[in-house]
């Protein structure tokens, strides 16, 4: 082993490094060094339990995929409903093409859900490690800051509108890709929050979103629980949420 790779055995972990040791890219000595180490790093071990419930929930929805069940009718409505506002696209004027049979819309529609539903599941592992390495990169000793994941997090995302009837898994992954700025972590609040509401300081938050719930302001949060088998919590709070207010308005617990 090298003088470089002996450097990677201590703490702090980055989160590039501990996705690669979860994907098993890394060269069999450094990993075969890695793993007790991460093992009892507490910010290690929760990136690696998110990546873990992730990649669990994926390799789910791609055996469901594979088997040929339907897709939910809410998932195929939203799609449908991303597909009609696209731009056109422009006609090919490769004269290669001019041949090929018409592919029927519901034809298309279904092709295109299934190429979304993958892109969809492929940039979920990416927003997962992005969003964990925001949480480790601004965690200190008392658990996490707000500053660098409020930074990071888009001004320009849109708020999403539901119902209560609207949180399942599929919502969780729109939450984590959307990554909006709002009123809890723009305040600082996010740790107070968590705290307010149940959660350990320093759980790791896989995304929030601005939203409106049933007619009501407030803010969505996708929350890592504590092992793979134990998935995500949808948590929707109200703007004001903070020490001592939890301003809870729903708990989703997703398996």
């Amino acid at each position: 082993m090298t003088s470089s790779d002996a450097g990677l055995l201590e703490p702090p972990y980055s989160p590039d490094l501990l996705a690669d040791l979860h994907a098993g890219v890394l060269p069999d000595a450094v990993s075969a060094q890695l793993w007790p180490r991460v093992r009892q790093d507490p910010d290690a071990a929760r990136i690696l339990d998110a990546l873990d419930a992730v990649t669990g929930r994926l390799a789910t929805a791609g055996r469901e995929l594979a088997s040929g069940e339907p897709m939910p009718p809410e998932v195929a409505e939203r799609i449908d409903r991303a597909l009609s506002a696209a731009p056109p696209v422009q006609a090919p004027t490769d004269s290669s093409t001019q041949n090929r049979a018409p592919v029927p819309l519901a034809s298309r529609r279904r092709m295109s859900r299934t190429v979304l539903a993958a892109g969809i599941a492929a940039s979920v592992v990416l927003v997962t490690v992005v969003a964990a390495a925001v949480v480790v990169a601004t965690s200190d000793k008392s658990g996490v800051t707000d500053g660098g994941y409020a930074d990071d997090l888009r001004a320009d995302a849109p708020t999403l509108v539901l119902s209560s009837d609207d949180l399942d898994s599929s919502l969780a992954f729109d939450v984590m890709a959307t990554r909006g700025r709002n009123e809890v972590t723009d305040a600082g609040n996010l740790r107070e929050c968590l705290i307010a509401n149940g959660f350990r300081s320093n759980s790791t938050v896989l995304g929030s979103a601005p939203v409106e719930l049933d007619g009501k302001p407030g803010v969505m949060l996708v929350i890592a629980t504590a092992s793979a088998a134990d998935g995500m919590v949808l948590l929707a709070v109200g703007p004001d949420c903070g020490a001592n207010n939890p301003a809870t308005l729903v708990r989703r617990d997703i398996e």
